[in-house]
Parts: C-alpha cells; sequence; structure tokens
C-alpha cells in the first residue's frame, strides 16, 4: 500500500492515540527536555568562539567590541587568568550538553521500551480474549511475527524517531540561528545549498523509499509464512521429494526480501553522502568569503571554528532529520498494523464483552435447543436445528464423518461461538447471556494436537501457572486420574522429566494423557476430547478409555471421535451428519437402529483390522 502525505499525517496521529494518557505526559517532557538541551549545546558552541579568538589572536578583546564584555563578566584583568576561565566555561558547556544528549538517549530509550511492553501485553491480552472467529480469521505466522516485530517498529521506530524529530530540528535551527548573529552571509549561503539539496534529495529518494518500504512489508509477511510452512511440514516435504523445490522457491523469497532491506540502507546513505559534501564545501567556501573580507586573524579563525562546530552539529541533525523522514517510509505499513489491529480487538471485544450473570460450578446440565450455526461468509449452516441434552457427571460421545459438525458443536457448548439460532443452556440459563469467562473456567479441553512446550512434566501440567504455587499432590492426583501416574513415577527424574520441543520424549498415547493431566489439574466441571484418539494406536487409545473410566461420574466429559471403539462405553453418543443431529443413544442402540452409525462402525472395524 502507498501513503500520501495526508496518510502520513492520519497514521502519525492514529499512533498517538495508541498512548495513554501518562505516555502522552511523558512525550511532551521529553520535548521539553530536549529543548532544555538544545538551548545548552548552543551556549556551549558560542563559547567556543572567543576562546579560539582569544588563543589565536590574544588582543583581539582590546580591539573588537564584540567580546571586550567578556573581562567584566569573568571579573578578571590578566589575560592568562581570563583565557583559562574562557575555556574552562566552554568545556563545561561542552561536557554539559553532551552528558545531557546521553541522558536524553538514555530515558528515550526506556520510554520506548516502557510503551512497546505495556502495547505488546495489552495486545496479547485483547488478541487472548477475542472470539474465536477473530483468529481463524488470522495467519498465525503473521501473527506471531506481529507480535515480535510490528510492536517494535511502532514503538521504537516511530513514536520514539518521532520525539527524537524535535531535537533534530532544535539542532539544526539554533546553531543556524547563531551562525546567523556571527556570520549571516555564510549562515545564509549554507542554508540555501544544504535547503535545496535536502528539498531535491528528498524528492528523488521518497517513491524508492516508498516501494522499498511497502515491498519490505509484504515480502517479510510472506517469508515468515513460508519458512514456518516449510518447518512444519518437514516431513510432508521429504517423503515428497520436493526439498529442492522449496529450497528454490525459500531463495527466491528471500533475495526479494534482502533487496528492498538493501535498498532501505541505501538511500539513506546517499543522503548522508551527499549532504556531508556539500556541508565541506560550504565550509571551504565560506572560509574563502571571509578571508576576502579583510577580517582580522583572530576573528576569521573564531568564526570558521564556529562554523565548523556548528556544521558538525547541523549535518547530523539535518542528516537524522532526512533519515528519520526516510525510514518512516519502511516503517509505516508496520505502523498500520499495529493500529489496525488495535483497532479490530477493541471492536470485537466490545462486541462480544459480557456482563452477565456468573454461571456458578453447581449446574446439573448444559442443552441446545434448536441450534444452528453458519461461518462467517458461508451460506450452507455447520449446523441446523440440534437440540440434545449433556447432565452433569455424564460420559459422552460425539461421532459422525469428517465436516458432520461436532467440533462446530463443541464450539458452541463451551461458548467459544454463539449460535447464529437457537440457543445454548446451562440449567435455565442462556450461555449468551452470562458471564462467559466464568464458564470457561469450568471447562478443560483436549485438541488433537495437544500443545506441549518444551519444559518438564510439572511444566506441563501447570501450564505457566508459578511453580512456587504448585501443590505437588493436585499435578499427582491430576497424573493419576489421566492414567499416567504410574509411568510417570518410574522415570528417574519424576515431574521433573523433560518431555521435549512439542513433547516429542513421549509416545503419541503419554501426550495426550499429560494434555488430559494438565486439563484435569485445573479441576474442570466439563471435560471435552476432541478427537485425541483419533492418531493413536490400539494400545494409546486403551489407556485413555482407561483414563475416562476413572473420570466418568466425576465430572462431565464429551468426546469426539472417529473411532467407534472409543465410544463404546459412553452413556450417550451423538450421531451427526451434515450439520444434522440424525441420531442419539447407546452404542448398541444406534448401532442396531441406525444406518449411517452401522456405516461409521463399519468402516472403523475395516480400518482397525
Amino acid at each position: 500500500m502507498a501513503f500520501d502525505r495526508l496518510d502520513f499525517w492520519k497514521l502519525t496521529l492514529a499512533s498517538f492515540r495508541l498512548l495513554n494518557s501518562l505516555e502522552r505526559r511523558q512525550a511532551l517532557g521529553l520535548v521539553a527536555l530536549t529543548s532544555l538541551v538544545g538551548v545548552i549545546d548552543i551556549l556551549a558552541l558560542a563559547s567556543v568562539m572567543p576562546a579560539v579568538a582569544i588563543i589565536v589572536e590574544p588582543e583581539i578583546f582590546a580591539k573588537s567590541g564584540a567580546f571586550g564584555w567578556l573581562p567584566d563578566f569573568f571579573q578578571v584583568g590578566q589575560q592568562d587568568q581570563l583565557v583559562y576561565k574562557i575555556i574552562a566555561t566552554s568545556g563545561l558547556l561542552l561536557f554539559s550538553a553532551s552528558a545531557l544528549n546521553l541522558f536524553l538517549r538514555r530515558i528515550g530509550a526506556r520510554f520506548s521500551v516502557d510503551i512497546q511492553t505495556r502495547m505488546a501485553y495489552e495486545l496479547m491480552k485483547s488478541s487472548l480474549q477475542a472470539p474465536i472467529h477473530w483468529h481463524l480469521e488470522q495467519n498465525s505466522a503473521s501473527l506471531v511475527r506481529f507480535f515480535h516485530s510490528d510492536i517494535v517498529h511502532w514503538g521504537r521506530l516511530f513514536i520514539l524517531r518521532l520525539i527524537q524529530m524535535s531535537q533534530q530540528i532544535l539542532g539544526m535551527i539554533l546553531p543556524l540561528a547563531l551562525l546567523f548573529k556571527v556570520a549571516p552571509a555564510g549562515a545564509f549561503f549554507g542554508i540555501i545549498i544544504i535547503g535545496t539539496a535536502g528539498w531535491m534529495i528528498i524528492r528523488r529518494v521518497k517513491p524508492k523509499l516508498e516501494r522499498a518500504g511497502t515491498q519490505s512489508k509484504w515480502s517479510t509477511e510472506g517469508l515468515v509464512t513460508f519458512a514456518n510452512n516449510a518447518v512444519s511440514g518437514v516431513r510432508d516435504i521429504k517423503l515428497a521429494c520436493r526439498e529442492l523445490q522449496y529450497s528454490e522457491e525459500f531463495r527466491n523469497r528471500f533475495q526479494v526480501y534482502a533487496e528492498a532491506h538493501a535498498a532501505l540502507n541505501f538511500w539513506p546513505q546517499v543522503q548522508s553522502v551527499t549532504l556531508m559534501l556539500l556541508g565541506q564545501i560550504s565550509i571551504l567556501t565560506v572560509a574563502i568569503l571571509l578571508y576576502m573580507s579583510g577580517h582580522s586573524s583572530g576573528m576569521i579563525a573564531a568564526q570558521m571554528a564556529l562554523i565548523a562546530l556548528v556544521v558538525s552539529k547541523v549535518l547530523p541533525s539535518v542528516n537524522g532529520l532526512l533519515g528519520s523522514y526516510s525510514n518512516f517510509w519502511n516503517v509505516l505499513p508496520w505502523v498500520q498494523e499495529v493500529v489496525k489491529i488495535h483497532q479490530d480487538l477493541r471492536t470485537v471485544n466490545q462486541s462480544s464483552c459480557s456482563n452477565g450473570p456468573v454461571i456458578w460450578n453447581d449446574w446439573e446440565s448444559v442443552r441446545c435447543e434448536g441450534v444452528g450455526f453458519k461461518y462467517h461468509g458461508q451460506t450452507v449452516p455447520a449446523l441446523d436445528s440440534v437440540s440434545c441434552k449433556f447432565s452433569r457427571g455424564g460420559l459422552y460421545g460425539v461421532v459422525g464423518e469428517s465436516g458432520a459438525g461436532k467440533s462446530t458443536l463443541i464450539d458452541l457448548l463451551v461458548g467459544l461461538h454463539e449460535p447464529t439460532e437457537g440457543r445454548v443452556l446451562v440449567d435455565d440459563q442462556d450461555l449468551c447471556e452470562c458471564d462467559i469467562k466464568s464458564w470457561h473456567r469450568q471447562i478443560g479441553y483436549v485438541p488433537q494436537f495437544p500443545y506441549l512446550a518444551d519444559g518438564t512434566v510439572a511444566e506441563n501440567v501447570l501450564l505457566d501457572k508459578p511453580a512456587a504455587e504448585m501443590e505437588e499432590a493436585d499435578v499427582w492426583e491430576a497424573l493419576e486420574l489421566a492414567n499416567l501416574g504410574k509411568f510417570i513415577r518410574g522415570l528417574p527424574e519424576g515431574l521433573s522429566t523433560p518431555v521435549g520441543d512439542r513433547g516429542v520424549r513421549l509416545s503419541g498415547g503419554q501426550r495426550q494423557r499429560l494434555a488430559i493431566a494438565r486439563a484435569l489439574f485445573q479441576k474442570p466441571q466439563l471435560l471435552v476430547l476432541d478427537e485425541s484418539t483419533s492418531s493413536l494406536d490400539q494400545i494409546a487409545e486403551s489407556e485413555i478409555r482407561t483414563a475416562l473410566e476413572k473420570l466418568h461420574g466425576r465430572i462431565t466429559v464429551i468426546v469426539i471421535a472417529h473411532r467407534m471403539t472409543t465410544v463404546q462405553d459412553c452413556d450417550k453418543i451423538l450421531f451427526l451428519s451434515k450439520g444434522k443431529l440424525e441420531a442419539q443413544g447407546r452404542y448398541e442402540e444406534l448401532l442396531e437402529k441406525h444406518e449411517g452409525f452401522q456405516r461409521l462402525a463399519g468402516a472403523d472395524v475395516y480400518h482397525s483390522n
């Protein structure tokens, strides 16, 4: 996306609105401190001129009215003492200006870290609280990259850089004002040359930076997504013998990415080198003009010293200002993403906010009354007029072919989606009108491919709960209920046993049971196993079934399964087909009476053999 001037200012305003009231006051304080440092900087520069003049031409104070006031100011009559005091004052001012500049950079960096941390926390919290449909519309790799880099671009490379631009502007204006006071002709000449050159450079370089910035944004997104897909799908790629093709595609994507960043680095350097050259030429030109003007050697030396120092201050400020402006065209696409995600999350979270009554953990049943659901952009409903009931302490199975609506039904029951028709009731409370978090706290969920961190058994059961708050007995109880306690006790390191990245040191059945233990550690009233046995062998599945037998009657358990053996012992099985509840009953009843269930059970037996 290309940005014009109006977009730039709109985006700048939107970015500053992301700061809270305290951060805005801190930003203004940084600007005020920048002004103070600028004044001290100009005093330090001005002090150099008399120091150089008196060294080159000691009698200049007697001849020049410009410096005649200094002996009275320092209250000294001897020339040596005057020289020492002037040089000491100049050195002190230069030291103070440098120290304050470092201090300003330090607190600016601290400010940048604080606003990035606060924004990252708020956006992560908002994204985790966002409705599940928002996450379904996101690319997971791009979302990870967003938290890794986009927020940094917004805080450090945009907000802080805008604040620093005030220092660069003052660092350019104040020294030039001093130069105008002392050597107006030279100052005017330098401003004309540098100003004209700067304007021409910006005009020529800006379109190139704009294109490179946009290219950098989309090439980075594409590269991260492609690399993530390649690493995640390495087994499929190897078995399909597509390593070379994937490597070549990655090389092509990386080349576009690298070329964009090379352009973003090169064009600001063109600005810097060109301005430095023009500054050097300006100094030489002014020196010739002063020589031709007939000034004394002391005055020429003093003015040249001041001009050299002014140029040494102005050129970095001009370079920094142009560099900041140029780099904005790299940063703007990332900043726009932060503004967009912030607005999206605020909108979806406000629309899903519920201040309804709390659901207590003494409920007796959860039921669906004519529930239907359509995914965004879909015309065919994923669920159509489903009515069913789950009583407390029961063991339930939900089966059907792929696309039958099993996971959608569960998402509605646990409150991840709201039905587009009908109601989900906890006892007599409509789930959509209740405090949904009070319901989520009562639910344990185990997906088909559970997330396991590269940590210990205990850490994966705790799931980021501080270890200091761990009650070891509760961890062992959860492991025993998940039929994993005996295995863990037999390991040399017990609860401290590392499970490896994504649980690679455990078998498939052990990973699933560890995920069940983690869900049970939360003391849920409702446990959902979503296709948790579909990729397991018969022994591992049998271990899961044993774990379910231990839970029967303690908590309500709903099992989504492809395998009929997993749900054979359920109190009730719901058979879904094309979004409709075709039948429900015990395993033997459905196997005897329902043809669709018979086909599904027959296919399961066939595949098992």
